[in-house]
């Protein structure tokens, strides 16, 4: 969802955070599904601090949690 002209700029994660920053107080955690074809986007997810929760047996997508609690 990152443009390659802002890519490296950390655009992703201050969403993130701001995404965290709005909606802690109700929910506890976030669930997101990401194409396995797209790792550069697990990888930036993993950094913001979402942990894999399941990986598809046929490699298509990869599932992630963030517990905003830890």
């Amino acid at each position: 969802c990152v443009a390659h002209g802002f890519r490296g700029q950390k655009v992703l994660a201050r969403m993130l955070e701001k995404h965290r920053e709005l909606y802690q107080d109700r929910y506890r955690l976030l669930i997101t599904s990401i194409s396995a074809e797209n790792p550069r986007s697990i990888a930036a997810h993993v950094r913001a601090g979402f942990t894999i929760l399941h990986s598809f047996a046929d490699d298509t997508w990869s599932l992630l949690l963030w517990d905003w609690n830890k």
